[in-house]
């Protein structure tokens, strides 16, 4: 084997650092790294090869060891397959050294030939998100196979929501219940186990859920009085055996599996050889009673299957909306539209009034969270007097006189209201105008002035007052969060 290694540097153990390789006589390559930059290397049909690279480098010839000389078939067949795929098991390794001995030329061609297995399909068959989440899906029921479970009481979507907590003296246990509705018994709570006296508290208890991690024994806060987070309990398990949409079924009815990678108490349904019963409760809760353990119904929604061998029917569609994929290189050559679909959808310019019921729209559709702002004051940097600032903007307090006209010398009062006066600007709350500095004198005084213009009176105010912006990213990340949801907002 040759390697060619720089001289100019070495890696942190001394050792020389490695940029190519050529060995059993094939071209050079470049060695995988990933501080540095690799050389380029052009070769030509005869063999030669020109390297460029980084600082300064030698070549020099590597005695190869001989048990890596003499290496049996299924040895190289495994070397192939740790630089040339995620990996084999043995079965694989044998069919591999069998039928192709050392051709992995024929194997790579072979390769070629084989269905692709994607990564996207496999996340699409796995990364089910809640509703609510996505306007559009198929939303999986309770009996369906694949329909997701778990065994812990609060999820994600319980955050902000109170959580009354009663005593069922007949069964020994406490009560929870969330929007009205029993979403599970636990045997202790606070970690004092039924009928914790020692607690010292009034049941029917209310408690605000302010944090939760879903799983089984996952760390949840609560608040009692609406301002701190500071009541600490474990997510618990779901204990109890009857109740409304409550179905059972024996161990050997139904098969509930782990989701593989998600957190204790997550569960896949894998089969059932049993009738099912699909109801749930006013809020949709949905449980079943399997052997010793009972399980809540997570509703997800499902991917529908739209490739090229098998595209997805208009009739499996959710809402009568039809599967739409982006065109690619991949499936210009096989993509259709269906004739039950209709014409692709076209977009063109329109004007519209943003008022409570679009920007409204705008969460209901696409989950942003879209809000026009007030209450900004004219603070640095924009405490600038409208005389000298180009555009400014005046908010329309009212007809009539100002309540509390501002001072200024008569003919910057008369500037600034002649060109609110004769402005074309036709937003009912507040009105811009551009003024060039002439006959308008830039003071103090200009700055959240009240001048009346036209029988109307107008205050100038800070130049984004009433603008619309996506507060999206502000809302998901903001600390106050959690503070806001402890005082119920």
């Amino acid at each position: 084997m040759l390697v060619a290694e720089r001289v100019d540097i070495t890696r942190a153990n001394g050792q020389p650092l490695k940029i190519a390789r050529s060995y059993d006589g094939n071209v050079w390559e470049a060695v995988p790294d990933l501080d540095h930059t690799p050389p380029l290397i052009d070769c030509n049909d005869a063999g030669y090869c020109i390297m460029k690279a980084e600082g300064n480098f030698t070549t020099r010839s590597v005695d190869v060891p001989q048990e890596l000389k003499d290496m049996s078939s299924m040895h190289l067949a495994a070397r192939l397959h740790m630089q040339a795929t995620f990996g084999a098991n043995l079965d694989e390794l044998l069919r591999v050294s069998s039928v192709y001995d050392t051709d992995y030329g024929l194997w790579i061609l072979d390769q070629f030939r084989l269905t692709p297995t994607l990564t996207r399909s496999y996340y699409r068959e796995r990364a089910n998100a809640r509703p609510g989440q996505f306007e559009l899906g198929h939303l999986t029921k309770p009996c369906d196979i694949g329909s997701r479970w778990h065994r812990y009481v609060f999820e994600s979507r319980d955050k902000g929501k109170d959580v009354e907590i009663s005593k069922n003296t007949v069964a020994g246990r406490f009560t929870l219940r969330i929007d009205g509705q029993i979403r599970g018994e636990v045997s202790s709570f606070l970690n004092q186990l039924y009928p914790a006296n020692s607690l010292n508290l009034t049941f029917p208890y209310t408690l605000r859920l302010c944090t939760v991690n879903e799983e089984i024994g996952g760390s949840m806060t609560f608040t009692a009085n609406l301002s701190t987070c500071n009541v600490a309990w474990k997510n618990p398990t779901i204990e109890f055996i009857s109740g409304p949409a409550v179905q059972t079924l024996s161990e050997n009815d139904a098969l509930l599996v782990p989701v593989v990678g998600a957190r204790p108490g997550s569960f896949v349904l894998k089969y059932r050889l049993t009738s099912c019963n699909n109801a749930s409760d006013a809020v949709g809760n949905s449980f079943i009673r399997l052997g010793n353990s009972t399980y809540r119904f997570d509703m997800r929604i499902r991917f529908l299957s739209n490739t090229v061998e098998e595209p997805a029917t208009v009739e499996a569609t959710f809402k009568g909306q039809c599967p739409v994929i982006a065109k690619t290189y991949q499936n210009r050559d096989y993509c259709t539209r269906r004739s039950s679909c209709g014409t692709a959808v076209a977009f063109k310019s329109a004007t519209f009034t943003l008022n409570q019921s679009i920007l409204r729209s705008w969460y209901t559709k696409s989950r942003r969270y879209v809000y026009y702002v007030t209450d900004l004051r004219l603070e640095t940097p924009f405490d600038v007097s409208p005389c000298s600032s180009g555009t400014s903007r005046w908010k329309r307090v009212g007809l009539g006189a100002c309540p509390s006209p501002t001072a200024l010398d008569a003919t910057t009062r008369g500037t600034i209201s002649a060109a609110l006066a004769a402005s074309t600007d036709s937003n009912i709350y507040v009105r811009d105008i551009t003024l060039t500095g002439a006959g308008c004198t830039a003071s103090a005084s200009t700055i959240g002035a009240q001048i009346e213009a036209a029988g109307e009176c107008f205050q100038h105010v800070h130049p984004d007052l009433y603008s619309v912006r996506d507060f999206t990213r502000w809302v998901d990340t903001h600390d106050g969060n959690l503070q806001a949801m402890a005082g119920g907002k």
